[in-house]
Parts: structure tokens; C-alpha cells; sequence
């Protein structure tokens, strides 16, 4: 898969020819990750910009997750020790689902500052998502 490359400070989309398998509504990027698309052509261009921005968060999520992910796996969740860090230092009783949604809060934050940032767009959806997956969780418990 092609890496993320940053031109000004921003995230230019790699080549999406050369990345991708498509098999409309699903494909699988050139490392194996599976995306999903939801066009009427089933070319990733055509999707609606708030499409590309969830299939770009899924793909930075999962190299994220490769470059950060100590346990061998691909599935990287560094906020609970970042919570109970920021929990030793400050006596706050902060959960991950609540330190994803601090992040959140950053990049709407960042979002009202200056010129448009796909930056700020990309990891809110990101964001949003590990909330969820954090709020789903301790609602199994």
C-alpha cells in the first residue's frame, strides 16, 4: 500500500489506480486491507467526498495500526494508557471512550482554525470511531 505523503502540511491521497482491487461495494487495498465503498460506479473517485473521508480514516487507522501495534497485531489502541497517564498525573478518572472523545474535540477545534485541513477530518472520523468501538465494548461488560 502506498504511504500517506504530505505536501504543505497536508495529506495527498495516494494513487488510487494502482492501490486498489475493486469489487464493488468492497475492495482490498494493494496490502490486504479491505475497505468499503459505497458508489454507484464502484470507483473510489466517484464516491461522495464524506465516502473518501471514512475510507481514508480506515486505511490511516490501519497503518497506524501496523506501525504502533506492539502486540504483533494490527489493531493499535495506545488511549487507555494514555488515559491512565493523563489520570496519574491530573487525579481525573478519564475513560478511553471519554479520551477519544477529548481528540475529537481537538480536531473540531483545529477544524474552526484557518484554512480547510483534511487532517482535522480524517482522524474525527477516526476518532469517532474508536469512541464507538470503546463505548460498544464496555457496553458488552
Amino acid at each position: 500500500m502506498s504511504e500517506i505523503q504530505w505536501v504543505n502540511d497536508k495529506r495527498v491521497k495516494p494513487s488510487v489506480e494502482k492501490d486498489m482491487v475493486n469489487h464493488p461495494p468492497h475492495y482490498k487495498d494493494a496490502s490486504g486491507i479491505e475497505c468499503i465503498e459505497v458508489t454507484s460506479q464502484g470507483r473510489k473517485d466517484d464516491a461522495p467526498k464524506a465516502v473518501q473521508i471514512l475510507n481514508e480514516a480506515v486505511q490511516i487507522m490501519a497503518e497506524r495500526g501496523k506501525s504502533y501495534d506492539k502486540s504483533g497485531g494490527e489493531a493499535e489502541r495506545s488511549m487507555p494508557k494514555i488515559v491512565a497517564m493523563f489520570n496519574a498525573l491530573t487525579g481525573h478518572e478519564l475513560t478511553p471512550e471519554q479520551g477519544w472523545k477529548f481528540m475529537c474535540c481537538l480536531k473540531l477545534a483545529r477544524s474552526e482554525q484557518g484554512e480547510y485541513r483534511e487532517d482535522n477530518y480524517l482522524d474525527g472520523a477516526a476518532y469517532m470511531a474508536l469512541a464507538g468501538e470503546e463505548a460498544s465494548e464496555a457496553d458488552d461488560d
